[in-house]
């Protein structure tokens, strides 16, 4: 009997929305059959509860990331003193 894999949710929501390149590692997602990568990509993310905040995380994914580069380029500097 073949087994299948679960994911957690937060993957599939990724996919849902988009972002699975911005958020998840390559080596996760190349393990990832295309077929069910096109499920969870034709997934409407608007069934799950919070989906009203999808878009302005989707839009501002990139504001996201610049924040967190400035904070761990701040860490680092601050551990250069330590």
């Amino acid at each position: 009997m073949k087994k299948y894999k679960s994911y957690h949710s937060s993957v599939k929501i990724c996919y849902a929305l988009g972002i699975q390149n911005h958020l998840l590692p390559d080596n996760f997602t190349s393990t990832i059959k295309p077929s069910t990568a096109h499920y969870w990509k034709n997934d409407n993310p608007h069934k799950y509860l919070g989906s009203e905040f999808s878009t302005s995380i989707n839009n501002n994914i990139d504001d996201l990331q610049i924040i967190y580069d400035q904070k761990v380029e701040q860490l680092k500097k601050w551990n250069c003193y330590i």
